[in-house]
């Protein structure tokens, strides 16, 4: 069964019906950004909306972007340029004024006054070393008591927060 209360579904449907659309691959996108795929399949208990006349499982990044209702997303790098990587895994919160970083594994919401601890997953790259060395472009992490000062501070930590937990 789901755990999705009739209230949520009507509070994903309408923040849907607002911000995402789904394209002719059957992805989820919002801003044109691609989210998640709308998965075709149907499990027993799952739960559903429509987006362009067509059924979509709710999945965790709609229920976290509909929660935190986020207005903007984007994909903050472009890795491969052969492969599918316009992937959005931050976006902006006006409601509560921070930045999301997100994956399939984990989220977490950014907003100024936030300090890196050791233990936060910005510390981390998400590469092993040998790969951090010869390619620092691709390095996100930010150092242990960085603080979010400002917006883009914000911004800055959900896009290391989501490269470590990608």
């Amino acid at each position: 069964m789901s755990d999705i209360s009739p209230e949520e579904i009507k509070k994903i449907q309408e923040y849907a019906d607002k911000y995402f659309e789904i394209d002719d691959k059957r992805r989820v996108t919002m801003n044109g950004r691609y989210i998640t795929l709308a998965d075709p399949k149907e499990f027993e208990g799952d739960t559903y909306i429509h987006l362009g006349g067509k059924p979509v499982r709710i999945n965790g990044i709609m229920r976290i972007l509909a929660e935190h209702e986020a207005c903007k997303v984007e994909a903050y790098v472009d890795f491969d340029k052969h492969a599918e990587s316009d992937v959005a895994c931050i976006g902006y919160s006006e409601k509560e004024k921070g930045w999301l970083g997100w994956s399939h594994r984990a989220a977490y919401i950014f907003k100024v006054g936030y300090v890196v601890h050791k233990d936060s997953l910005c510390t981390m790259s998400g590469w092993v070393p040998a790969y951090e060395a010869e390619h620092p472009e691709r390095c996100f992490n930010l150092p242990v008591g960085f603080v979010c000062k400002t917006m883009d501070d914000c911004r800055k930590a959900a896009i290391a927060f989501a490269m470590a937990v990608a």
